[in-house]
């Protein structure tokens, strides 16, 4: 005779036989079903996959698990390095504005002669005046990092997990990109090109493309080689007219101002292009400003505490605050104010990065902002970030139904896409902004999280967004479907979270009993 199961298995019977025998429709997605979690496990919440420790011998070291207790001096030290080059980028980029439009300054390097440092020149390359000595000094330095780390010659030290900060200026809107990452007025004016590999933005590195380029960490500012910034959108870069109008969707004469939206914030798509149908005006009403690369303090422990970025024109581009006390402490466990470095990427991680695909398809409805500290934390109730997105105040409500914000942890690992963050709340930052809680420091943007299909017809007076001058590049307006198609962007895999989330307190006492 078989012995009778115990009341804890029969409890956790009971338990898989109702998660069994739940009807397809009340089923949901899994967030945890693909999730891997080191040194934790995986739980759901708000449809978001979190990874918890194990136990008290682990700490939160980021999105995807924890790490021994042990091992935190070698988590600080990691985060000090990539908050040293942040600041090292910061530094850089406010030391080439000394320089005029389409140049860059020769950075204080010893490889360097003293007499070019700080000496506005067209690419790095030019540094060496012509000295192919110096020029071999300056590859060999390239090539001293070691596996998985480079060179970055404007911060003069070994990258640290990040990009390198963009050592080419760049070009204005009557200029082309050469080959070699110089400006110049048309392509007959350039330097001569190489034979088959091309150069990076360094003036110095060659690969196989541009897009090896950034995979090696050499990122860059404004449109590669071969592309112009589109007048419609000087963010996107076309090879000509026609080719800006298609990616921009609106004719180079007008400003590609945010995307149409239909009565409840859904953004309208054209399916043929899939790409969103923008407004098109002689001048933007409101986009959101990207904020300017700048640090500030936030004390653990201390609620209510914020940090709030500005753009270039002044206008407010970003915002993080402590909700409560409990928002984050350091890992070290000290009392001492951490800085926070905030600063938008660089062109190339838009182009050819972890967000190209949402950034290639206009999904993106704001900046791109990394954010790094200068010690290792623990975030325990979460920080706030607030990031202004395209849209009006009076359509912010219903646009924010259909945006949510997302992140990528690391924008060298080009394998990545966007992970969703969560859904967003009202920010006060701006016209319109979404606030969403975060549990770590990575790059974030907002992006359309649902998108409507439509179909295109003669008809001027059916457009759904009044305030524009034209309703895109055609002239035409569209007739919304009643088909409704996530990005893409968020997890989705496994099935029943809801009912997981009430069953989980009730196996976790009957485990413990």
């Amino acid at each position: 005779m078989l012995p009778m199961p115990s009341a804890r298995s029969q409890m956790l019977l009971l338990v898989a036989l109702c998660l069994a025998s739940l009807p397809s429709s009340l089923q949901q997605p899994n967030p945890c079903a693909t999730k891997v979690c080191t040194n934790s496990y995986c739980i759901p919440d708000r449809n978001i996959a979190i990874c918890r420790c194990l136990n008290r011998s682990y700490v939160p070291s980021g999105p995807d698990g924890c790490i021994l207790v042990q091992q935190v001096a070698a988590s600080n030290q990691l985060v000090q390095d990539k908050n040293d080059q942040m600041q090292g980028a910061v530094v850089a980029m406010e030391r080439a504005r000394a320089c005029a439009t389409s140049t860059v300054p020769c950075p204080p390097l010893p490889e360097i002669p003293a007499d070019m440092h700080g000496k506005c020149v067209n690419t790095l390359r030019d540094c060496a005046n012509g000295n192919q000595t110096v020029l071999n000094k300056m590859a060999e330095k390239g090539n001293s990092c070691g596996e998985g780390s480079k060179w970055c010659p404007l911060e003069a030290i070994c990258s640290k997990g990040l990009p390198c900060a963009p050592p080419n200026p760049q070009c204005n809107d009557t200029s082309v990109r050469c080959p070699d990452w110089s400006c110049a007025a048309d392509a007959a004016s350039c330097p001569t090109s190489g034979n088959g590999s091309v150069t990076c933005p360094d003036g110095i590195t060659t690969a196989s493309s541009f897009k090896a380029c950034a995979e090696l960490g050499i990122f860059w500012q404004g449109c590669p080689p071969g592309l112009k910034p589109c007048l419609a959108n000087p963010n996107i870069c076309g090879k000509n007219a026609q080719d800006c109008e298609t990616l921009t969707g609106c004719p180079e004469s007008m400003k590609s101002c945010g995307p149409q939206r239909n009565a409840q914030g859904v953004a309208l798509y054209n399916s043929s292009t899939d790409r969103p149908i923008m407004n098109c005006m002689s001048q933007c009403m409101y986009q959101p400003p990207q904020p300017v690369s700048s640090t500030a303090p936030l004390r653990p422990g201390q609620a209510g505490e914020k940090v709030e970025v500005k753009g270039s024109n002044g206008a407010p581009a970003f915002a993080m605050r402590a909700p409560n006390a409990n928002t984050f402490r350091r890992l070290d466990n000290t009392s001492d104010a951490v800085n926070f470095t905030v600063a938008p990427v660089a062109a190339s991680a838009l182009q050819e990065g972890p967000f190209a695909q949402l950034y290639s398809t206009g999904r993106i409805v704001s900046s791109v902002i990394t954010i790094e500290p200068s010690a290792a934390l623990v975030i325990e109730d979460g920080l706030v970030l607030d990031i202004p997105i395209d849209g009006t105040a009076e359509a912010c409500d219903q646009i924010l139904l259909n945006v949510q914000m997302v992140v990528v942890s690391d924008l060298l690992n080009f394998n990545a896409t966007p992970e969703s963050v969560g859904n967003c709340s009202k920010g006060s930052v701006g016209n319109c902004s979404c606030a969403s809680t975060i549990y770590h420091f990575s790059t974030y943007a907002v992006a359309n999280s649902a998108y409507t299909s439509s179909t295109v017809t003669s008809s001027p007076s059916s457009s759904p967004n009044t305030n524009t001058d034209s309703t895109g590049s055609s002239g035409t307006t569209t007739t919304t479907t009643t088909t409704t198609t996530t990005t893409g962007v968020l997890p989705s895999s496994g099935c029943c979270i809801m009912t997981i989330s009430k069953v989980r307190n009730l196996l976790v006492g009957v485990v413990n009993t």
